[in-house]
């Protein structure tokens, strides 16, 4: 009888030991088989549609002239190939941090006409609230989600 049991013991390990290793091991390829892997999806999502629609926007200037149509092409051109590959990214890290040392020169600035007198509370505001919606166009998403508190 103490063999009997040492088998059942054995066949009730190898169960638990194959259920879990076989089922382990083979339920993320049926979960991306399948199509139900949501790791990344919202960021493939955003950075596609980012990208088709920076490509609607560039199609829309293609005809317009002047100074301010090339700017907003350069733009939407560096917003189209972040989202599109890596060498965009780095334009995109790189106009970002210019973009944000400019706001800062700014709002040095800003603090010095404030401090002269020379601006009034309400321009002052203004003002400051203007260089705040610039810089948050110019943050990662990351950095620019609004938490309930």
């Amino acid at each position: 009888q103490p063999v009997q049991r040492d088998e059942v013991v054995l066949a009730a390990f190898c169960v638990v030991v194959a259920t879990l290793v076989v089922q382990g091991l083979t339920l993320r390829p049926l979960i991306r088989a399948l199509g139900l892997d949501q790791a990344g999806g919202l960021e493939r999502e955003l950075a596609e549609a980012r990208a088709d629609l920076a490509a609607v926007a560039l199609h829309r200037l293609r005809d317009e002239g002047g100074q301010e149509a090339e700017l907003l092409r350069a733009a939407y051109a560096v917003e189209r190939d972040a989202a599109t590959g890596a060498s965009g990214v780095a334009r995109l890290q790189r106009r970002r941090a210019v973009g944000l040392a400019a706001i800062a020169a700014e709002r040095e600035r800003l603090e010095a006409l404030r401090a002269d007198h020379r601006l009034g509370p309400q321009a002052y505001g203004t003002l400051q609230e203007e260089l705040d919606w610039r810089a948050i166009t110019l943050l990662p998403d990351e950095e620019r989600r609004i938490e309930e508190a």
